[in-house]
């Protein structure tokens, strides 16, 4: 503990930032890596207890390549255990590149894409810390797996196109509605005006009942001419003759 707390003045005073890179992200001493792991270990689990299963959170001891895993949480997403090597995870993973690209600055690599080995796609964080001459010494990693969100995506895209649907259905139900009492409307006012019950109208009487519903638009509804022959009690054929003689005065 004495350890922990003389690297956390020391970063609290600065002591060992003047080597800070132009990431801004300080190196550590060979000293202090120790004591930096036993600092990062506890943010392992609590990180992917707060984030959840599909984030995978490892911590790296980059002086022991081949079990460079000292601590992990949600090792599911990538397969991977305590004891592992730092090789094994995500493909095309930038600090792995990091790692082996002659760089001598501790690095941060945030939120770039990776996949997993059976092609799920991720999205990867990276703090890479090296000693003041280079050496990588730890690497703290986060992989979330994008797979679980990609399917949730899909399906509210897939439940939202059926509500919109549905929707379209809705709207074309009460539309239907809306014109078939409207077309009532228009029936039921023409035949009040006429002042007298269908079966007791004359040819006259029924010209003029048409004549008014041609008036008020009811024949340039889909089934108006239905509507009006019902109406009327005669049927299509003479309702057609008595539009035409309408039409043509």
């Amino acid at each position: 503990m004495a350890r922990v707390r003389r690297v956390l003045g020391q970063a609290a005073r600065g002591e060992h930032l003047a080597t800070r890179n132009r990431t801004g992200v300080p190196p550590v001493y060979a000293h202090q890596v120790d004591a930096t792991l036993a600092l990062f270990r506890p943010l392992v689990d609590a990180i992917g207890k707060t984030i959840g299963p599909h984030c995978e959170v490892v911590l790296h001891d980059l002086r022991d390549p081949e079990h460079s895993i000292v601590a992990i949480a949600n090792g599911a997403v990538t397969n991977r255990r305590m004891g592992g090597p730092v090789i094994g995870g995500p493909s095309k993973d930038v600090a792995l590149k990091l790692l082996d690209a002659g760089m001598r600055a501790s690095t941060l690599s945030v939120g770039y894409k990776t996949h997993t080995r059976d092609g799920r796609e991720l999205r990867s964080t990276s703090l890479v810390l090296r000693t003041p001459d280079g050496k990588p010494a730890i690497a703290l990693c986060l992989n979330v797996d994008l797979s679980a969100v990609t399917m949730a995506r899909s399906l509210l895209d897939e439940i939202l196109k059926n509500v919109q649907a549905e929707g379209d259905a809705s709207r074309d139900v009460a539309e239907q509605i809306e014109v078939s009492e409207v077309a009532a409307q228009v029936i039921q006012e023409t035949l009040h005006e006429i002042g007298r019950p269908p079966e007791f109208m004359d040819r006259e009487s029924r010209l003029r009942a048409v004549r008014l519903m041609q008036e008020r638009g009811l024949f340039l509804i889909r089934g108006g001419v239905e509507r009006a022959a019902a109406a009327l009690k005669i049927s299509k054929f003479t309702l057609y003759s008595y539009l035409k003689e309408v039409r043509s005065e």
